[in-house]
């Protein structure tokens, strides 16, 4: 069957389809215990634990996600569910233009390392400006 291929990216394999639904879960299980643990929504750490979280799952939802196409789309729309339910502005990254996606896709790539700082550091710039925004628009009305 055409519809069965075995996806890679970064020059590593994605997980096996039958892997998909087990990863799925285990990564559910592990936001809930994350968010769990996050301090309190008024102080300043709150924003870094979020901003941390929200680069881990990205990733690793990107890692987990087995389709060929729309990795990067799903995983920053899922970003955004969280940033909801967190109580914060729905911000999504940049990647519409060339060069949004390749600073985007360069912060994946040194996240397979385990380096999430320029992942870290464009989710927390999205944040700031939404949370800027959130704050002009409050002052407006």
């Amino acid at each position: 069957m055409g519809w069965k291929i075995q996806v890679t990216f970064s020059s590593k394999e994605a997980p096996v389809f039958y892997q998909i639904p087990q990863l799925v879960l285990d990564l559910c299980k592990d936001l809930e215990e994350r968010l769990e643990y996050l301090p309190k929504s008024e102080g300043e750490n709150f924003i870094v634990r979020s901003v941390i979280i929200l680069a881990w799952f990205q990733h690793r939802f990107v890692f987990i996600h087995p389709f060929q196409d729309y990795n990067g789309r799903t995983a920053r729309m899922l970003t955004i569910l969280i940033l909801l339910r967190l109580n914060l502005p729905a911000v999504e990254l940049k990647a519409e233009t060339e060069a949004d996606r390749k600073l985007y896709l360069t912060a994946m790539r040194k996240a397979d390392t385990n380096d999430f700082s320029s992942l870290e550091e464009l989710i927390s710039q999205a944040l700031t400006e939404g949370l800027d925004r959130f704050r002009k628009q409050k002052l407006k009305g």
